[in-house]
């Protein structure tokens, strides 16, 4: 533990605050050094604005006569002539002014002017300007004028782009951007209870906080909480052994026999042995050993990470005592960053991508972990534990929901001896806590029934009952807690029919009544059953469940046409009113020279058209024209086309069958181009199991062609040269039969269309198993999953479809059971990183980023394979072994790797 914590030590430096740097130095010298410049050479500027004056600009006294004041525009225009001053940039404008200067004393209007308005031109527009010194006009300093003016026109927008992307990393909700890549990278089904707080451990505001010493606070820990006793488990001895070993040694448990008794390697009484020879393997009873280090979870073997996750159970086991104050500083500074933290976590496990079916269970696992931090109790401790005064729970105790409705003192005294004032504290408490109530109502905007299709609302209303109208909640009571903190409830939308989550959202009001609404689109006709889980995240034991039920028709069965007014019908928009007056442009010539008559007629067939118009309206049975009835039956048959009716269109009807057939060939079968064996042809190959939808009728003989996009692909189904472990020619897939004939597992596994599905579940005989229902819930297609699923429902009956998806649980996790030992995050030799899902998918990553993608089979022989590879499950080690089915003297090893680098970069494809 003590090398762990000076490793954590060493990666909290090395991330901390490392000062400037040399570039950074050197950039502001340079900066300061020209604000000195630009200061000096202003320091004679003056001060004030100046203004045109000509007796200064011809430098003459104001009551000079007209001789001495052509004698002296003589001599200044002769000084600032552009021909006569060719070195000086500013002589035209000089020139300019003397000459100016010289008409506002001569010239009568200009004298006028300049005495009027200051300006002998008259009045004038106000300009502005940049003004540049004289040195950066000269010429020979052109090109670096320009060069600076264009430098600063590039400079300064790039130096904002900059700072505005550095400012992007981090998120509206205070997280950083490198926190939220980790959590989308490892919030997953696998994310179990006891793992959530490393994983709120691996956040980048968590790894950079510094270290303190905590080695008091872990042994305390190890006694209340001691790791089991496996091998690899740090040992200390409880006493003295009678073959010399003292009380307090310590040492490795290597093996334990059936007896009892325990194999141990010790270490030498100075500490961790910095040679084999220091190690002495002895054999000892179980008695006098105890673990050594405390039972800390984490799914990561980082030390940082695994120094903060103990860090969080200590506070969660209430180990504050023995922690240093050092200790308490590093805590309070890790506590405070865990409500944004944990928001974020509880938002990604809910609004990620993809099927969010299991996703419930890690949803109350955030939920859980951050009202256990605000609490300072473990996860199966009793929410009595929250109450003041109150540090164990007798057995017999009431529930903690029951104390906080009538907290009387006859009930009190069943939580042990409490005196006078402790009975107030608590009630004091009850009467803060809050007690919700739930209601709600679903509708759609502005229709009176819900359709299939329809952008619903779910509505909830949370009322806290121990507040007035005119209260707000405060602040938690959470003495362990360092910060301030108010409580905040997550409602989460659960469908028990299809038993997954359909939405979460978060309720941040204090108020007695809060409101929630959540949008979604109805995805199906029929009733339906939700349940809305209302979990607050600073108290634990005050739960609440409200069942939800409404009902939504089909889209044929809900008139959802637009009413449209005769008179809104004849208004024009915008493109052809003016295309009507350009035709009027047009005609205008010959509008003149029509006579009145024509005009007449004109009006008079315009005014009979409208009177038709009304006619239809008035006197159509359902008061729609022609053109309306024909929008309403298109819209029907769209409707008729999604709303999962049992009768086909002539589009369904037109949509063959096609041929299925599956890969039986262990070492897969090939993709082509065309239908020839030519390898430069070959654009990919097909592992075995996969089932393939295609065609064969006016094919090439033994060739099945997939459609895929504009251009379909060719497998050899017939005649392959090496099928299994033979060398003759034989089948390397299996014809499957005719649609009604194949199982629902290959056709879902064949990506066939949704009317060939609908199709096979009115046509086929065959039952529906667990094992159907499995792959179907994999399917990607959210809309035609909910369809396939909703046929089955109807096929099968509420009862029925209930046990299917019982059968199907049971054997998922019988499947995880069986391939539990693969499961994990894996490394090979050759740098390539694995990741076996509990779904038995195989995910791996080259160390160039190109990605690789199996799935583990179980055998007939029971047996766990990938391609030609058996796992050998008899080896007892971290590392797994795979052996080659044809070939077992091949193996390929599997080195588990639970770093947040390869997380990471399997989620997202990083190179190595």
């Amino acid at each position: 533990m003590e090398a762990r914590r000076q490793n954590s030590l060493k990666i909290a430096k090395a991330t901390r605050f490392r000062g400037l740097n040399l570039v950074q130095i050197v950039g502001l010298a340079i900066g300061w050094s020209l604000m000195m410049r630009v200061l000096a050479e202003l320091k004679d500027a003056p001060t004030e604005l100046r203004t045109f004056d000509p007796y200064q600009i011809l430098e003459v006294s104001r009551g000079a006569e007209l001789r001495e004041i052509k004698k002296a525009y003589r001599t200044k225009s002769l000084q600032h002539h552009p021909d006569k001053d060719k070195d000086n940039p500013l002589a035209p404008a000089l020139f300019q002014q003397v000459s100016k200067a010289y008409a506002a004393l001569t010239d009568e209007a200009a004298r006028k002017n300049y005495e009027k308005y200051g300006n002998p031109d008259g009045p004038g527009q106000m300009k502005m300007g940049i003004a540049l010194h004289p040195s950066l006009l000269v010429k020979e300093n052109q090109i670096f004028t320009l060069c600076c003016f264009f430098g600063l026109l590039f400079l300064v927008p790039f130096s904002v782009v900059c700072c505005c992307l550095r400012g992007s990393n981090v998120s509206t909700g205070g997280v950083s951007a490198e926190t939220l890549k980790i959590f989308h990278a490892c919030i997953d089904l696998e994310v179990m209870l006891e793992d959530t707080p490393g994983l709120l451990a691996a956040a980048a505001e968590e790894r950079r906080q510094m270290c303190a010493d905590a080695r008091a606070c872990m042994e305390a820990m190890s006694v209340s909480h001691p790791e089991p006793m496996q091998s690899g488990t740090l040992v200390r001895f409880t006493q003295d052994t009678s073959s010399g070993e003292q009380k307090g040694r310590r040492g490795v448990l290597r093996r334990r026999g059936p007896d009892g008794r325990c194999e141990v390697e010790v270490w030498p009484t100075s500490g961790p042995p910095q040679k084999p020879e220091d190690v002495q393997t002895k054999v000892f009873p179980q008695s006098v050993l105890a673990s050594s280090e405390p039972r800390i979870p984490c799914p990561f073997t980082d030390p940082a990470i695994r120094r903060g996750s103990a860090m969080l159970w200590a506070h969660m086991r209430r180990m504050h005592p023995h922690m240093s104050p050092m200790a308490q500083a590093e805590l309070t500074n890790r506590l405070v960053q865990t409500p944004k933290l944990c928001r974020a976590m509880i938002s990604i496990a809910s609004h990620g991508e993809g099927d969010r079916s299991g996703f419930i269970e890690v949803v109350r696992s955030c939920i859980m972990l951050q009202r256990c931090l605000v609490q300072a109790i473990d996860f199966n401790d009793s929410p009595l534990l929250q109450l003041p005064h109150v540090r164990s729970v007798p057995k017999g105790a009431p529930g903690f929901h029951e104390v906080v409705r009538s907290p009387e003192k006859s009930l009190l005294k069943q939580l042990g001896s409490l005196t006078a004032e402790q009975v107030l504290d608590i009630q004091s408490f009850c009467q803060h806590v809050p007690l919700v109530e739930l209601s709600y109502t679903v509708e759609v905007n502005d229709e009176a029934e819900m359709a299939e299709g329809d952008m619903s609302t779910l509505k909830v209303t949370l009322t806290r009952t121990n507040l007035s109208k005119a209260e707000c909640a405060g602040p938690v009571h959470a003495p362990f807690f360092p910060a301030v903190k108010y409580e905040e409830w997550w409602l989460l939308v659960y469908d028990k029919r299809g038993r997954r989550m359909i939405a979460a959202d978060l309720v941040l009001g204090t108020g007695r009544v809060c409101k929630s609404s959540v949008n979604f689109i109805v995805p199906r006709p029929g009733e339906f059953e939700w349940t809305v889980f209302a979990m607050c995240d600073s108290y634990a034991g005050l739960d609440v469940t409200l069942d939800v039920h409404f009902k939504a028709a089909k889209k044929s069965e809900v008139d959802r046409s637009i009413f449209v007014h005769p008179e809104d019908a004849e208004i024009k928009t915008l493109f052809e009113e003016l295309m009507m007056g350009l035709d009027q442009d047009q005609e205008s010539d010959s509008e003149e020279e029509e006579e009145p008559s024509a005009r007449q007629e004109q009006m008079l067939k315009r005014d009979a058209k409208k009177d038709v118009n009304a006619v239809e309206v008035v006197d159509g049975d359902s008061g729609e024209t022609e053109e309306n009835k024909k929008v309403e039956s298109k819209e029907k048959k769209e409707a008729k086309k999604t709303e999962g009716s049992d009768e086909e269109d002539e589009e369904e009807k037109a949509v063959p069958d096609g041929s299925y057939f599956r890969i039986t060939d262990t070492t897969g079968s090939f993709i082509y181009r065309e239908p020839t064996e030519d390898p430069s042809m070959r654009i990919g190959s097909l592992p075995k199991g996969a089932v393939l939808r295609g065609f064969q009728e006016g094919r090439p003989e033994g060739w099945l062609e997939v459609p895929t996009g504009a251009q379909g692909i060719w497998v050899k189904v017939d005649g392959a040269i090496k099928t299994d472990e033979k060398d003759e020619p034989g089948q390397p897939a299996e014809d499957l039969g005719p649609l009604p004939e194949i199982c629902l597992r290959d056709l879902v596994k064949a990506h066939a269309p949704i009317c060939l599905l609908k199709r096979w579940i009115r046509q086929t005989a065959k039952e529906v198993t667990a094992e159907d229902l499995l792959q179907v819930r994999e399917m990607d297609n959210a809309r035609a999953r909910f369809l396939v699923e909703d046929l089955l429902f109807r096929r099968l009956g509420a009862e029925g479809f209930s046990k299917l998806l019982d059968g199907a649980e049971v054997l998922t996790k019988k499947f995880q059971q069986r391939i539990q030992k693969a499961r994990g995050f894996f490394q090979t030799a050759n740098g390539i990183i694995w990741h076996v899902t509990p779904e038995g998918d195989v995910k791996g990553l080259h160390r160039d980023g190109s990605k690789i993608r199996d799935r583990i089979q179980v055998t007939e022989e029971d047996k766990l394979q990938i391609g030609p590879f058996r796992l050998d499950e008899e080896r007892q080690c971290s590392c797994i072994h795979w052996n080659r089915k044809d070939d077992p003297e091949k193996t390929w090893n599997w080195s588990r790797d639970n770093s947040l680098r390869t997380r990471v970069r399997l989620a997202t494809g990083e190179r190595a």
